[in-house]
């Protein structure tokens, strides 16, 4: 089973890289008909890859292990330690001196040069789910969308304007430097907003777009022929809308089959480790996008899994006396 998947193109040819967990393979798909697999990418550390991105020639893999820079012929060129059990929530930019990081309830900035992490801010968070922010390098701009408004911050984490929204969950922030104004949605709907002062410009419903029950997470701006078209993830549908929040097109989804694929199982990446050492723990066989209770010894942690019904985590060793312990 894979949990991600980016295409690159690459002298001329096409290429998808996909990730599941322990490996990252890249198949050579230019003739649809007969893909073919040109390498596995691996790491002597034990990596468990959770997510893929792409910075101009470079490969990205966001794991346990923290964020690795992988050039073409399957090489590590940069790496840098964060982590997220969420990768969508790291935000790269190769033209930007910093990474940030919405991890939980913390907003984390971190400087590329000095490989530190030069702030942190607390964020409203009542949900711990997949958030983009977004970048504005000619501005020096950061937004994002928490669970309570708009934000605007200085990329020192200083936050400069903020903007209530009308519900109680927020999700991602898209749209282009070229312009004035960004989108943001908030599950309700997606509101086009201006980038200097936040005030709304327009906004859409998508409760009953495409279908009932809609609930509007992931958001993605394209440009075509010099116009945005915003892809949404409704829930209950994949929405299309133009710049001016007009429905272009929908496709609905189809009931999954939630059931565990496979039997049940627990793995750590090591067998020993001290006390307050990180270890990553990973697992399977249960229902998808099922929330999980962790106890360790006397800590007590929480995951999600996937659509596959597996999961990874990060979890502190206790400080208890050399013994087995049961998860």
């Amino acid at each position: 089973d894979f949990f991600d998947l980016i295409f690159s193109q690459e002298r001329n040819k096409l290429y998808v890289y996909s990730a599941n967990g322990w490996s990252v393979y890249k198949y050579n798909i230019t003739d649809l008909a007969h893909p073919s697999l040109v390498n596995k990418l691996t790491d002597n550390s034990w990596d468990y890859f959770l997510g893929l991105g792409k910075a101009d020639d470079k490969i990205l893999t966001y794991g346990t292990k923290g964020i690795k820079l992988w050039n073409y012929d399957g090489q590590v060129v940069d790496s840098y330690n964060l982590t997220n059990k969420y990768p969508y929530n790291i935000n790269f930019n190769d033209n930007s001196d910093y990474l940030f990081n919405l991890d939980n309830n913390i907003l984390k900035i971190f400087d590329k040069k000095s490989r530190k992490f030069i702030s942190q801010t607390f964020l409203i968070v009542n949900e711990d789910h997949n958030r983009k922010s977004f970048n504005d390098s000619i501005l020096s701009r950061l937004y994002l969308v928490d669970d309570g408004s708009l934000k605007m911050f200085s990329l020192n984490g200083s936050l400069i304007k903020s903007f209530k929204h009308i519900s109680n969950k927020g999700y991602d922030v898209a749209g282009a430097v070229d312009k004035n104004y960004l989108y943001f949605s908030d599950g309700k709907g997606v509101v086009k907003f201006s980038k200097e002062d936040l005030k709304p410009i327009d906004w859409a419903y998508t409760t009953d777009l495409g279908g009932k029950n809609g609930w509007a997470m992931g958001l993605k701006a394209l440009n075509q022929d010099g116009q945005d078209r915003l892809v949404i993830f409704n829930n209950n549908s994949i929405l299309v809308l133009d710049e001016n929040l007009e429905l272009i097109s929908f496709s609905p989804a189809t009931e999954e089959d939630k059931q565990p694929q496979e039997n049940l199982f627990l793995a750590l990446d090591k067998n020993r480790a001290t006390s307050n050492s990180l270890i990553s723990l990973h697992g399977g066989g249960y229902a998808m996008n099922e929330e999980l209770i962790i106890t360790f010894a006397n800590r007590v942690y929480s995951a999600k899994t996937a659509g596959n019904g597996r999961f990874t985590t990060i979890i502190s060793v206790p400080n208890v006396l050399p013994t087995s312990a049961d998860i």
